[in-house]
């Protein structure tokens, strides 16, 4: 049945080319279909800000299809589906961050922009890690990889690293990253508030975001953090009370509810973009997720916990040197907290700076709207 049905799709994708192209059409893919957020989601926004007569298609997959809300001007399709394919081969651009794993034929006259995900990245991710990868993902990677028209680049560092490792040698867009357009202008209060009614934190409660990246296979052993003893340990450092927040990433979004949960501890692995829970909490725990940099352009101070890293880096391996980079580092539950209660802020913005500098970061704070005027320029 799927085989049939995997067919008839590939025939649609052939005849609906017998329709145009229209050129106000965008298509927007964020993790396959997982949400609206990220890149995409920013650059779509800014296109419409300044040309609302451009048509904004969301992929949604169907389990997040109710879910998911999007602003009044983008209409929701779902991904995978005959209307998707319609859509697809008669917008006049595509805009995703993650590959596009299902079949593609880019017509003559579309344009595809690849925005990735995650910015700066320590860890070494696709060609590096070719041998922990599925084959059909490598087909869809290099598949995605040719028919793409544009990267953008958060840095000189992160261009490097999409030249040598992600079958790519297009042009870049090099304008910054729009994710990180809201880490230099945001509402710090209405984002508070938002999330405070939101997640039922009171107002005298500081805010720990614990964000950890997944792991092959999905597996979860490795998020064994005793939230009960952080939270103790960041009250006596700070003599102010704390609460947790648990959000995992896109790919295991799913398995959230393995975790313990009370007034201390909450789920928020159910908000699909994490880029306003990291304005709003004041601390972070990661461990090889590129969110450790979102923290550090806002100059916030971030903890990593590698309680696997010995393993970990044996199957990744690391683009950048732990070693070397300003945050934080542990291994163990104690090595955490130690690093907690003696952690000295008074250097930790310099080291940031410097490091930040190294990577050669775009730092432009209206990127999305300088991203948005490019392409918009680019389809006419």
């Amino acid at each position: 049945m799927r085989k049939i049905k995997d067919f008839i799709k590939v025939i649609c994708w052939y005849i609906f080319k017998i329709f145009r192209i229209d050129k106000k059409k965008i298509v927007i893919d964020c993790f396959n279909g997982k949400s609206y957020s990220d890149n995409p989601k920013l650059i779509a926004d800014a296109i419409y800000k300044l040309d609302p007569s451009y048509k904004i298609i969301v992929l949604i997959y169907y389990q997040k299809f109710d879910s998911i809300v999007l602003p009044s001007y983008a209409t929701k399709v779902k991904y995978n589906s005959i209307r998707a394919i319609y859509e697809l081969v008669t917008a006049k651009l595509w805009l995703g961050n993650s590959r596009k794993c299902y079949f593609t034929s880019k017509r003559k006259g579309q344009i595809y922009i690849q925005t990735w995900h995650g910015g700066i990245g320590a860890k070494k991710v696709e060609k590096d890690v070719q041998n922990t990868l599925s084959k059909e993902y490598v087909k869809y990677a290099k598949k995605d990889a040719l028919i793409t028209d544009y990267m953008i680049a958060s840095g000189t560092w992160q261009k490097e690293v999409f030249k040598k490792s992600f079958w790519y040698d297009g042009k870049f867009i090099e304008m910054g990253w729009p994710t990180y357009d809201m880490f230099y202008n945001y509402d710090k209060e209405a984002i508070d508030k938002k999330y405070r009614q939101l997640l039922n934190i009171p107002l005298n409660k500081k805010v720990l975001l614990y964000c950890p990246t997944f792991r092959d296979g999905e597996t979860l052993k490795y998020y064994d953090l005793d939230f009960e003893r952080i939270i103790e340990t960041l009250n006596k450092k700070f003599n102010t009370e704390w609460v947790v927040l648990v959000k995992l990433h896109p790919n295991i979004a799913e398995k959230a509810d393995s975790f313990n949960y009370n007034e201390k501890v909450i789920n928020a692995s159910t908000i699909s973009d994490i880029t306003e829970l990291e304005i709003f909490a004041d601390l972070m725990i990661t461990d090889y997720s590129s969110t450790m940099f979102d923290f550090a352009i806002m100059k916030k101070v971030c903890y990593i916990y590698a309680n696997d890293y010995e393993e970990y880096i044996k199957q990744r391996d690391f683009n950048l040197s732990y070693d070397e980079m300003p945050f934080p580092i542990s291994k163990t539950q104690e090595e955490l907290e130690n690093a907690i209660m003696n952690f000295e802020p008074k250097t930790y913005s310099a080291d940031i700076d410097k490091y930040l500098d190294k990577l050669g970061l775009f730092r432009n704070p209206n990127s999305s709207q300088d991203i948005a005027k490019f392409i918009i320029e680019v389809i006419k």
